[in-house]
């Protein structure tokens, strides 16, 4: 779609407003080529739209597994307002090609939060797959994940070529 994504969204993309929360219960969720689900106050890709200036929403998913493919995307962003939160409950998270789970909040915003429950979070390596809670001037969020394995994902201090788990 040329003048933004395809997926879910709760989004106030003008004035005030606040992102609104979205809830997903399902056997399995795939995400893929650029989809997203979001929850924020930015338009998905296309810039010539104006952000709003409330807080984004939160994104709530509770399935056996979410499966991020080519470019999927999970996320809250947010412009001024403070950032939505994230939190996963999956038996397994696999995230591959530039797939991500994020929470961004520009300028002073803070940033939100994401808390993953899983048996086991997955990405491949070199595949540039990230979990983020960052903020580009505000206080960014936590990431805590409650997991039974973590495999081809690296914790670090900012995000690489590979695939990270910032905050």
């Amino acid at each position: 779609n040329n003048s933004g994504r395809s997926g879910l969204f709760a989004s106030a993309l003008s004035d005030t407003g606040m992102g609104g929360s979205i809830r997903v219960n399902a056997g399995s969720i795939e995400i893929q080529n650029g989809a997203t689900i979001n929850a924020g106050n930015f338009p998905s890709v296309n810039s010539a739209i104006a952000p709003g200036e409330g807080a984004a929403g939160s994104i709530n998913i509770t399935t056996n597994l979410i499966s991020l493919w080519n470019e999927g995307t999970i996320t809250t962003s947010t412009f001024t307002g403070d950032g939505g939160n994230i939190r996963l409950e999956s038996d397994a998270i696999v995230a591959r090609n530039n797939s991500a789970i994020t929470t961004n909040a520009s300028r002073t915003a803070t940033g939100g939060n994401i808390a993953i429950l899983s048996d086991a979070v997955v990405a491949v390596p070199g595949e540039n797959s990230d979990i983020t809670a960052n903020a580009q001037q505000g206080q960014g969020g936590r990431v805590e994940i409650t997991a039974g394995q973590i495999y081809g994902f690296a914790f670090s201090d900012r995000l690489t070529p590979d695939s990270d788990i910032t905050a």
